[in-house]
């Protein structure tokens, strides 16, 4: 299984959690950097199987969090719809 770990230091927004995603696979060339491209790329294009660790930093400003938050449901809703494709959090 690959195990993707993604670095919450470099992390702070959704355009930075993308170039973190990009830096750890293969993102397509027309890949939107959006939430819908996220979840198609999850569950169609990266091959699995897979567990994608995005661990929770501590000391974040909650606007920083909150607006994190949509990518992480993201990872949650694909990690749903696909059997091989992990998403853990801590």
């Amino acid at each position: 299984m690959t195990r993707i770990l993604l670095n919450a230091d470099r992390i702070f927004d959704q355009q930075s959690f993308f170039r973190e995603l990009a830096l750890q696979t293969q993102l397509p060339d027309y890949f939107g950097n959006n939430l819908d491209a996220l979840f198609d790329f999850l569950t169609i294009d990266l091959a699995g199987p897979v567990e994608i660790a995005w661990p929770r930093k501590n000391g974040v400003p909650e606007a920083i969090q909150n607006t994190l938050e949509s990518v992480r449901q993201t990872l949650r809703d694909a990690a749903l719809e696909r059997a091989d494709l992990y998403f853990t959090e801590d």
